[in-house]
């Protein structure tokens, strides 16, 4: 009986993702359907750029007087539909058009830059810069797991000692 109850707890715990995801924001604000400069809008989609990490997800709220897309790709910009181009979508995300008040969500399981646009309204753009996750131990730029204290010898034969530090990760513009 105890062994099964330690392969159920097995099971549960090696099938838990210990993840710890983000939600993000961004809104379509009232009067980015019109593609003049002169609206109450000052962003088409606020905010125009997000960074992200793998895991995140954003979701989009339709706060203007039409409905919109968040469409994967390359929108053909501001008068591209003056000549019925209306951009190219390359198939990874396509919330289909959701109305007035409603919202739209996608969750981010691989990193890269993703620039996204809007099939009805062209002019709409925004992107996105999905990062990796940064694991939670010490690692180098690579992401491999360090074991402190780290020994190594240098070209001129001296001793290196690399001791661990406070935070165990460090990111830009952070002060350990």
């Amino acid at each position: 009986m105890k062994f099964l109850l330690l392969t159920i707890l097995f099971v549960i715990l090696a099938s838990t993702s210990f993840v710890y995801a983000e939600e993000y924001i961004i809104d379509i604000p009232i009067g980015a359907y019109n593609p003049e400069l002169n609206t109450v809008a000052e962003v088409w989609y606020d905010p125009p750029q997000l960074f992200v990490t793998v895991g995140d997800t954003v979701t989009w709220y339709n706060d203007d007087k039409e409905g919109h897309t968040v469409t994967s790709g390359e929108s053909s910009g501001r008068f591209g539909w003056m000549s019925d181009n209306f951009g190219k979508s390359n198939g990874i995300f396509d919330s289909g058009r959701f109305m007035p008040g409603e919202s739209w969500s996608y969750i981010f399981e691989d990193f890269g830059t993703f620039s996204y646009y809007c099939t009805i309204h062209p002019w709409m753009e925004g992107i996105l810069i999905v990062e990796k996750q940064i694991p939670d131990y010490p690692h180098d730029a690579t992401g491999a797991k360090l074991e402190f204290p780290l020994l190594q010898y240098t070209p001129d034969r001296n001793i290196e000692v690399n001791l661990s530090w406070d935070p165990p990760v460090i990111t830009s513009h952070e002060k350990t």
